[in-house]
C-alpha cells in the first residue's frame, strides 16, 4: 500500500460552483449530503436481521456575497436572466427546480478532473446576513435529486431550435462524451420557450425532458420530438447539460452558457 501524499489530495477552492449554467462568483460553501432511510428487518429462524439503506434525495446548501447590485443565484432560482438590465422582482414564494453541479481543477490548475450534479434543487433563499462592517452574504439550501458524480466536467450549452417536429439544432461548445452506464450523451436537455421585450425576459416556459439516446448524438446533433414535450409546443432553444472531455478546456476557453441568456 502506497502512503498518502499531498499530491492525491486536494483543496476545497479548485472546485468551481454552477447554477443553472451561471457560474458562483463569490461562492464560500457548496455542501452536498445525502438523505437516506435504513431498514432493519427481522425474522424468526434468522439470527442476523436483513437491512437496507435507501437514498431518497440529496441536499446542496450554497452560501455567496450577497453583491450589491443584482445576484446570478437570485436570478437562476427565480428564472431570470442575470444580465437583463431592466427592474425585476425576486418573489421568494417563486422559487423553482434548478440545476447545479460543480467542476473541480486539478492541482495545477489547467483541467477538470471530477464534477458533481444536483439535478431537481429547489433552494430556499436566505436572507442577508452580516455584522455592520462585514460583507454581506446569503445562504440557500434545499433538497435535490440524488447526487451523480463524474470524472469528466459538465457543460451547459444552450441552442437555437428550428423545425416543427423534430425540433432540431446543433451543439458547438465542444463534443459531448457518452454518459457512462448509459447509451446517451447529454445529463439533461431542456426545451424553452421565450418571450422577451427587447433584451428582457419577460415570460418562459420550459419542459425538462426525458432524455433518450436520439436527443443528442456524438455528431453534436439535437433532436427533440414534438411527442416529448409537454409544457411547451415550440421551443425556442434547447438546453442541453452534457459531459465533455477535459482536454477541451476550462473557463479561460470554454464555459457554460447561462440557461437564461438572450440568444436574440
Amino acid at each position: 500500500m502506497s502512503l498518502l501524499t499531498a499530491s492525491d489530495t486536494y483543496k476545497r477552492k479548485k472546485t468551481v460552483p454552477y447554477v443553472c449554467g451561471y457560474e458562483l462568483a463569490g461562492c464560500s460553501a457548496f455542501d452536498g449530503g445525502l438523505a437516506t432511510s435504513e431498514s432493519v428487518d427481522h425474522y424468526f429462524g434468522q439470527t442476523d436481521p436483513t437491512t437496507e439503506n435507501v437514498v431518497d434525495n440529496a441536499t446542496l446548501s450554497a452560501t455567496v456575497t450577497d453583491r450589491a447590485t443584482d445576484n446570478v443565484i437570485l436570478n437562476a432560482v427565480t428564472w431570470q436572466d442575470p444580465d437583463d438590465t431592466s427592474e425585476k422582482r425576486f418573489k421568494f414564494t417563486d422559487i423553482l427546480n434548478t440545476t447545479a453541479w460543480e467542476n473541480r481543477l486539478d492541482r495545477a490548475g489547467t483541467s477538470y478532473e471530477h464534477s458533481t450534479i444536483y439535478k431537481q434543487w429547489l433552494p430556499t433563499p436566505g436572507q442577508p446576513e452580516g455584522g455592520p462592517n462585514e460583507i454581506g452574504t446569503r445562504t440557500f439550501a434545499g433538497n435535490a435529486a440524488a447526487t451523480v458524480e463524474y470524472t469528466a466536467p459538465i457543460i451547459g450549452e444552450k441552442v437555437v431550435m428550428s423545425g416543427s417536429g423534430p425540433f432540431t439544432g446543433t451543439l458547438t461548445k465542444a463534443v459531448p462524451l457518452v454518459i457512462p452506464g448509459t447509451s446517451f450523451y447529454a445529463i439533461e436537455v431542456h426545451a424553452i420557450e421565450e418571450t422577451r421585450s427587447g433584451s428582457a425576459l419577460t415570460a418562459i416556459e420550459m419542459d425538462n425532458l426525458v432524455v433518450t439516446a436520439a436527443m443528442v448524438t456524438v455528431g453534436q446533433a439535437i433532436s427533440i420530438p414534438a411527442a416529448a414535450l409537454t409544457k411547451t409546443t415550440a421551443p425556442d432553444y434547447a438546453y442541453v447539460i452534457y459531459l465533455y472531455d477535459s482536454a477541451d478546456g476550462i473557463p479561460s476557453t470554454i464555459d457554460s452558457d447561462g440557461q437564461f441568456k438572450d440568444m436574440t
